[in-house]
This record gives structure tokens, C-alpha cells and sequence, in this order.
């Protein structure tokens, strides 16, 4: 990711979030640092603003939709994961990320009062946002390995380009045990862990585990990160085009009856 702002969220309701300026070969500039939204703006001129989420507000699942064109994708998802969701559909925006085989699609779920509270504050400030990601998919990643960035007491789980989930860090080694239970040879764990940090107990889990120290800020981890492939959240209503369909639609009558009064 060249020449960006690489900017992370907290959770609902925490007004601060921190960022790092990433150079024309996607290098960070800098320390990260620490403030507002409006702080966040008045250093973001001429970057493209790239946020992270945090991935205990967002579900990555896939849906098997063979066959379907992207807009009808886009409004057959909600349906087609509906069963699988406690919330009702309606309060939820979907994102859907590049194709798999088989007629597979990657989707990302979060509440829409979440994106759209995000956006409406960025905008509050006059931060313009350019891409949001969960923070999940900018974990780096190699294939055939679970990548784990310890975050606090969080342990961030991507297990595949599209595929991760947020955990109690306490509760790490059983769950990925469990999901690995049925693999005669079980994946390779990758902590990343801050330098000096307490490491959950590993014990548990029957394969190998090795671990990757980093000093600093997460974000210089999530920055080696970005160039996989990632869903952006800005989709349908939150999309350019969608921004645009609200801005003009209260306009559209208004425009039809001076181009009948021009005609």
C-alpha cells in the first residue's frame, strides 16, 4: 500500500484511534501516532486512508453462490447466510471479496450501525476514507499457516487470504486444537507477539508452534500485511457510487422539473 495512511480503530464507542504514514514503497514514515479523527485529517492530506477494524466486530465467512453476477451477489448474500446469523439481516452490511472456486464469495459481515457511525464520524472530521478492512485481513500470512498477532489480551486468527476470527488469548490453543483436530499433520502457528509480552499457554495445541517477536506499534505489523488480498467494507450504500446515490437522490425531482422547464 503506497503512499497511505494506515489508520486503526478501537471499539464502538472509543473516540482515539492511531496511524501510520506508509511511503511511495509502502514503508512507514515515522512513528505511529495516537488522537482524533480531526488529528487524523489534518496529516492525512494527499494519502490515500486506508482503516482497520477491529475483528471482533466483524464475521469473515463464505457463501456458495455459483453462477451470480455481482450486483444480484451483493443482494442475494444477506439471504443466503441468514440462517447462519444471530442478528437480523437488516441491521447487518455485507461485503463481498473476489471469487473463489466452486462458485465460492468471501464475505464480510458487520453491524451497519457500526460502518456507518465510523463514517459519519470520519466525515464529522473531515477525514476522507479511501478503503476499510477488518484488521484480520492485513495480518500477515503465509499459506499453510495460522497467523496469530497477539493484541493485549486479544489474539487475531487468520487462517487463510479471506478466513480469521478474534479470541480470548486464554482460550487460543483449544479452539485452533479443535479446528485442527481432524489434519493428521496440524498447521504451523505463528505467534506474533510485542517484544517481552506474556505468551498464551500452547500446550494444548498438538502441532507446531513458533513465535515472531516485533517491537513496536501493531500497525508495523498489519503494514507488512496489506498487499494480500483483503474485503473492503466500502460496498453498496457505502460504495463511491452509493455515496453518490444518496447525495443525489433527494435531488432527483427537483432536476427532472427544471430539465422539463429547460425543454
Amino acid at each position: 500500500m503506497r503512499n497511505a495512511m494506515l489508520l486503526r480503530v478501537g471499539p464502538a464507542g472509543v473516540e482515539t484511534c492511531s496511524w501510520l504514514r506508509l511511503d511511495n514503497e509502502g514503508r512507514p514514515q515515522g512513528d505511529p501516532h495516537t488522537g482524533t479523527f480531526a488529528d487524523a485529517a489534518s496529516e492525512a492530506g494527499g494519502l490515500r486512508v486506508v482503516v482497520l477494524v477491529p475483528g471482533l466486530d466483524v464475521l469473515l465467512t463464505t457463501v456458495h453462490l455459483p453462477g451470480v453476477g455481482r450486483q444480484k451477489l451483493l443482494r442475494a448474500v444477506p439471504y443466503a447466510l441468514e440462517e447462519q446469523l444471530s442478528q437480523d439481516v437488516d441491521t447487518l452490511h455485507f461485503a463481498v471479496g473476489r471469487g473463489l472456486a466452486g462458485g465460492n464469495h468471501p464475505v464480510a459481515v458487520i453491524a451497519d450501525q457500526r460502518i456507518s457511525g465510523l463514517m459519519a464520524a470520519a466525515a464529522a472530521a473531515g477525514l476522507e476514507i479511501q478503503q476499510v478492512i477488518p484488521d484480520l485481513l492485513a495480518i500477515p500470512h503465509k499459506e499453510g499457516e495460522i497467523s496469530v498477532l497477539l493484541d493485549e489480551s486479544i489474539a487475531l486468527v487468520r487462517t487463510g487470504d479471506y478466513t480469521g476470527y478474534a479470541v480470548d488469548s486464554e482460550n487460543l490453543a483449544m479452539l485452533i486444537g479443535a479446528q485442527e483436530a481432524a489434519n493428521d499433520t496440524p498447521a504451523v502457528v505463528r505467534l506474533l507477539a510485542p517484544a517481552g509480552s506474556q505468551l498464551p499457554d500452547m500446550a494444548e495445541y498438538p502441532g507446531e508452534t513458533q513465535v515472531e517477536s516485533y517491537s513496536g506499534d501493531a500497525l508495523y505489523m498489519f503494514a507488512r500485511g496489506l498487499g494480500t488480498p483483503v474485503i473492503d467494507l466500502l460496498q453498496g450504500n457505502y460504495s463511491r457510487s452509493g455515496e453518490w446515490g444518496h447525495i443525489w437522490r433527494p435531488w432527483r425531482a427537483t432536476a427532472a422539473l427544471l430539465l422539463a422547464g429547460i425543454l
